[in-house]
């Protein structure tokens, strides 16, 4: 049996963050436009050696603008990340784990907190988030 550790557990890199990213505010563009009146952009944090990955989408008022990324380093949530991550991997039974996502709703920001690994990352996981975020949001109102 091969135990080298799958492509699936690394950590992303920068580019595959900006493809969740780019897919996830796809489908988000396309709602606010209906709107006609908000734009989105993400901040994705850059946090080595930690077990959580986080990246931050803004809703701005400014229809029309062209969607922004940008990483931005963050040493000072390292911590912060370390608490939450020890919080997040319960234990179901003997050798069945769960992985919690977090989405943080702060006003017309949205923070995605998940592990560190790129199966959670992926293009396909941003275009699941963004519904599931729609989701959330049309059934909220």
């Amino acid at each position: 049996m091969n135990r080298e550790k799958s492509t699936a557990l690394r950590r992303p890199l920068d580019t595959d963050l900006e493809a969740y990213a780019i897919q996830f505010m796809s489908v988000i563009k396309h709602f606010l436009q209906t709107l006609n009146e908000r734009s989105i952009v993400a901040d994705i944090f850059s946090i080595p050696k930690t077990p959580l990955q986080v990246i931050k989408f803004s809703i701005l008022p400014y229809p029309g603008r062209e969607s922004v990324i940008q990483t931005v380093p963050a040493e000072d949530l390292v911590t912060v990340l370390k608490s939450i991550a020890e919080q997040l991997p319960p234990q179901l039974a003997d050798r069945v784990f769960t992985r919690r996502n977090a989405r943080i709703y702060n006003g017309e920001y949205l923070y995605i907190i998940k592990p560190a690994q790129l199966r959670y990352w992926s293009r396909s996981a941003g275009l699941n988030d963004a519904d599931t975020v729609l989701a959330e949001h049309l059934r909220n109102r």
